[in-house]
């Protein structure tokens, strides 16, 4: 976030975890160095910067996304319809170009694979939250 990358330029924190966007003109400058990259591939945007599991966190997985929700019950037509109509935005262009220059990579997919994504992120945080007695504020 913003603040975050605000308060890592400014001393406040030691380290931060976060999007490349928000940081990635400071990283440019050299104010900010990336250590690593939390997904299982390396960054198009970063290339020179490992993994997590390159650096031998093999269970590190932590990559950010982002998606299009609906409400449970949704009619299974209208969630095709949403999905084909998203994906064919993803395709655009001018979408990548905008998605690329924010240092976000649009991907795309199905519901289905979504479904088992947030199920299984749901499983992985949910046992972190549970160990460490995580709670919100």
């Amino acid at each position: 976030s913003v603040p975050a990358v605000a308060d890592m330029i400014g001393g406040h924190v030691p380290m931060m975890y976060g999007t490349l966007g928000p940081a990635a003109a400071h990283i440019a400058s050299g104010k900010l160095v990336v250590l690593a990259v939390a997904d299982p591939q390396r960054s198009p945007f970063l290339p020179n910067v490992p993994t997590l599991q390159e650096q031998g966190f093999k269970d590190a997985d932590l990559g950010a996304w982002q998606a299009l929700l609906g409400p449970k019950g949704m009619p299974a037509d209208v969630v095709k319809l949403l999905n084909t109509h998203c994906n064919e935005i993803l395709r655009m262009p001018d979408v990548i170009a905008r998605m690329t220059a924010l240092s976000a990579s649009p991907v795309g997919g199905d519901a289905d694979k979504l479904g088992k994504l947030v199920a299984s992120d749901y499983l992985r945080y949910g046992k972190v939250v549970k160990e460490f007695g995580i709670q919100a504020d």
